[in-house]
């Protein structure tokens, strides 16, 4: 029987109540989004150029060690923000849109900058791990059609630092078990709302590049 059918036997049995239970579904979660449009704070602007005069003029010398261990971007304009987890369509495995979608998340400049009286090099962990999830899939790709061939050493590199900096990471977020499957699957589709935004990363790196 199909979808339609079983909707119209519905309203045969309920007359109206579908409606009306669609139409209060609409009208809660309209009233909870307005809700978190009020909740959420607008990042405070800041300076870009003010930002890295600010770093190389800092006390580190970015010489050997001695140089910040994160880019300085002001702690409130990083959040948190939320991010529901979804099955997207976008950044599949083994599509030409999906290699596209991998290539274009690293900003221009590839998230490097350069910072300090001698214009020393970095990369900000974020983007390095981006590019080495890319690194493994095409490496997965590779060997769909070249089994004999072992895993490049980039690849193994690439999916010991992305274990390493999801463990440093260490989210303690609780994700539904489902007991449907045997009480080992979990529901993934939750909203986390510990993340740090990630925009504001991105909008960081362009002007940087820009500038």
């Amino acid at each position: 029987m199909g979808s339609s059918s079983r909707l119209h036997r519905l309203d045969e049995v309920y007359p109206g109540r579908t409606l009306k239970l669609l139409l209060a579904c609409l009208a809660i979660t309209t009233v909870l989004n307005i809700l978190l449009l009020l909740l959420v704070d607008n990042p405070p602007e800041y300076d870009h150029n003010s930002l890295r005069r600010d770093i190389d003029s800092s006390n580190f010398t970015f010489i050997g060690d001695d140089f910040p261990r994160e880019y300085p971007l002001p702690a409130a304009a990083l959040g948190p923000v939320a991010l529901t987890v979804e099955d997207s369509v976008n950044f599949q495995l083994d599509t030409s849109q999906g290699a596209a979608q991998w290539r274009a998340i690293i900003p221009s400049g590839g998230g490097y900058v350069t910072l300090g009286p001698e214009q020393r090099r970095f990369r900000l962990s974020m983007f390095h791990a981006l590019d080495c999830l890319n690194t493994v899939r095409e490496n997965v790709l590779y060997r769909k059609t070249h089994r004999d061939i072992p895993a490049s050493s980039e690849a193994q590199f690439c999916l010991s630092y992305i274990r390493q900096m999801i463990q440093c990471r260490a989210d303690t977020q609780l994700e539904s078990v489902r007991s449907e499957y045997g009480g080992k699957s979990v529901q993934p589709f939750y909203t986390h709302n510990n993340c740090r935004d990630w925009s504001i990363v991105y909008n960081e790196l362009t002007s940087f590049h820009m500038s």
